[in-house]
């Protein structure tokens, strides 16, 4: 069980109390009593490194978002004009730039949905 030691000086230290009783012997026991200060400021740090950690993931998960929203932009335009090529020049490209288009597009729609996968993969919107 968990205790706070007072000292002579009125300094405060946790302590852990425990005891147990001799096997087949009711009358004697050990018992024991640990200073688990450094203990405690272990789990003190350990807990405001998490906690700063979650703090920076969460920065990084906007940033993350806000960046994918951006690049998405320059995609969107890439694709209409991959679209426009296609509909305005199809019959005037030879087998080799239809399938190079092609490629450009599968690309562009391959990013988007990584953009999209990423945006519902539990980042951080901003205002949320």
């Amino acid at each position: 069980m968990e205790k706070e030691y007072i000292r002579k000086d009125g300094t405060r230290i946790p302590i852990l109390i425990g005891g147990v009783f001799l096997p087949g012997n009711q009358d004697r026991g050990v018992s024991f009593i640990v200073d688990i200060s450094e203990l405690k400021k272990t789990q003190k740090a350990l807990e405001e490194t998490a906690s700063e950690l979650r703090r920076s993931n969460q920065e990084l998960e906007q940033f993350a978002y806000i960046a994918a929203h951006d690049l998405r932009e320059p995609l969107r335009t890439i694709t209409g004009f991959i679209n426009l090529l296609n509909r305005r020049y199809q019959s005037a490209l030879d087998a080799d730039g239809k399938e190079l288009l092609h490629y450009i597009k599968d690309a562009a729609n391959r990013t988007d949905l990584f953009f999209t996968l990423k945006k519902g993969s539990g980042a951080v919107m901003p205002g949320n």
